[in-house]
């Protein structure tokens, strides 16, 4: 614990100089070979553990002193600040969306769901560092319908802790699915102004978002969804199914900055991009009737 009580002290005094990163990148090369125990990264308004192993998503917070896309949470947070809302957090993880959306926006009520039952202990972690009390947690997968499916957290069998999947292995263990149409009967959402759902959740952003239909149909949910090579993988997408759902439930795409985006260039996108990457980013999917724009 002596290096890492040196190094949290470093972490203090360099998360509120930004001027002077080049210094803190320099201490973390030396630092990191013997960090061993989790460290607390405090942003003011909502905290953090980072673990020093490489596969956790939470060192990059630590290696670069600040939130995992918080440009990204902030144009999320504009939608919901001003409203009683619900942040849906499909693909968790250890918090990065759902502890600063609860942090930022506290008339807004989080669900946060994760496969993983290491990632669900991760936030839980997070959740009682910040004392959020607007985050209520679950340890199950998001797809088209309820069932159950063999899910493998085992670290040794994937790149990083954000790369867990459903698969059958010796060590992958039954796990519960469930549709959100039908899990989120007992929410009442109606009592919702805005209601914004984020999927990420390698590969099977279309099965939740058939999961989904009767919330796109009554609420207009803002959804926030990654789009990667897994979704084109997934033994269940087809290119013509995913447009016909998008005509279907009357949905657009748009990008970051709220321009609409067709489906076919995403695909296209995602069928040239380098093999050394997965993902075209995150794009919102949103009613044709609805446009976005932000302020920050």
């Amino acid at each position: 614990m002596f290096i890492e009580n040196i190094f949290q002290k470093i972490v203090n005094i360099f998360i509120k100089k930004k001027n002077l990163r080049f210094i803190y990148k320099l201490l973390f090369i030396f630092f990191k070979s013997f960090l061993k125990e989790r460290l607390i990264l405090d942003f003011e308004r909502f905290k953090f553990y980072s673990y020093h192993n490489k596969k956790d998503l939470s060192r990059w917070m630590l290696k670069n002193l600040k939130p995992w896309d918080y440009e990204k949470i902030l144009k999320l947070k504009e939608i919901l600040k001003k409203n009683k809302s619900l942040f849906i957090d499909c693909g968790s993880n250890f918090g990065s969306y759902s502890i600063v959306i609860s942090s930022l926006c506290r008339n807004t009520q989080v669900l946060s769901f994760d496969a993983s039952r290491k990632m669900i202990n991760r936030l839980k972690e997070n959740i009682n560092l910040n004392k959020l009390k607007n985050i209520k947690i679950f340890n199950l997968g998001i797809g088209r319908k309820n069932s159950k499916d063999y899910f493998n957290d085992n670290d040794s069998d994937f790149l990083n802790f954000g790369s867990y999947k459903f698969q059958k292995k010796n060590n992958s263990k039954l796990l519960k699915v469930v549709a959100l149409d039908q899990f989120l009967d007992k929410f009442k959402l109606s009592k919702f102004k805005k209601i914004v759902i984020k999927i990420d959740i390698e590969g099977y952003e279309f099965e939740a978002l058939q999961g989904l239909e009767k919330i796109i149909k009554f609420f207009k949910p803002i959804i926030f969804i990654e789009i990667s090579k897994m979704l084109l993988e997934h033994k269940n997408f087809s290119q013509e199914k995913f447009n016909n759902f998008l005509l279907k439930n009357n949905l657009k795409f748009l990008n970051l900055n709220g321009k609409e985006v067709k489906l076919s260039l995403l695909i296209n996108k995602l069928k040239i991009l380098n093999p050394k990457h997965q993902t075209i980013g995150d794009f919102f999917l949103v009613d044709k009737s609805l446009n976005l724009s932000f302020k920050i």
